[in-house]
């Protein structure tokens, strides 16, 4: 569970009443699309082999008709600077083409084709992959989440007697532990802009923090700026948080 999840979303019921009603729908909204997942998108064409790029005789790089590509992290690390690989523009076989190209001109390889590999024409005719929600898991979280929130409320409450009880008897404090983080992240997220929130939701998908995102070179950050800006852009005109 990501850690904009962990706000402690029980909390929420005691803030319902005081809180914007449709802040709370997109927060259920973007709590729903985290438990949104494809179905059956292993016999999805998008998921089977396009082309492989062969270095001596070795696979260092298989592509796939959605355009999605799978290598290792040793060959990954000479690629991931190439504009198809860190900036595709496209998608499907057309992607998949163009990286192939790439990554076998950087390597130093040959490209491979499969058996399974679609046209750009085919692709135009494959449906979309569907998605549906995992409501029974979503359920389950939040079932697990509630008692975990009551547990720690028991545990919270001995400590605090047993603290009052030392103070009386003149025993010294234990460290005050923090407290309320919780309600402290909700309510920093609360206070975001709407175009914030998605900010953060998208950079916590990328695993990628603010710090990291300032740390990056100029262009790097460029980059990663512009792929923030229209992914809100196209969240917001298309009401995917509304």
């Amino acid at each position: 569970m990501s850690s904009l999840t962990m706000f402690n979303f029980d909390l929420t019921k005691s803030l319902t009443k005081k809180a914007d009603p449709d802040f709370m729908a997109k927060i259920e909204k973007i709590k729903e699309l985290e438990y949104t997942k494809p179905k059956n998108l292993e016999d999805h064409p998008s998921q089977k082999l396009y082309a492989e790029v062969v270095v001596d005789g070795k696979t260092v790089a298989k592509l796939y008709n959605g355009g999605s590509v799978e290598t290792s992290n040793a060959a990954y690390g000479k690629i991931s600077k190439l504009d198809s690989v860190f900036d595709p523009q496209g998608s499907g076989p057309a992607l998949a083409q163009q990286r192939a190209e790439d990554i076998a001109k950087a390597l130093g390889g040959t490209v491979v084709m499969s058996e399974d590999a679609l046209t750009p024409a085919q692709w135009a005719k494959v449906p979309p992959v569907e998605f549906e929600v995992d409501y029974a898991a979503m359920a389950a979280d939040a079932a697990r989440e509630s008692a975990e929130a009551r547990d720690g409320s028991a545990e919270t409450l001995v400590k605090t007697q047993i603290i009052a009880t030392q103070q009386n008897e003149g025993a010294p404090e234990e460290p005050e532990e923090e407290e309320n983080s919780a309600v402290d992240e909700f309510l920093e997220f609360a206070s975001m802009s709407y175009e914030e929130k998605v900010r953060a939701m998208i950079l916590k998908s990328a695993g990628v923090t603010e710090e990291e995102l300032a740390a990056m070179s100029p262009e790097e950050r460029a980059k990663i700026e512009e792929k923030i800006r229209e992914k809100v852009e196209e969240a917001v005109n298309n009401g995917e948080f509304a």
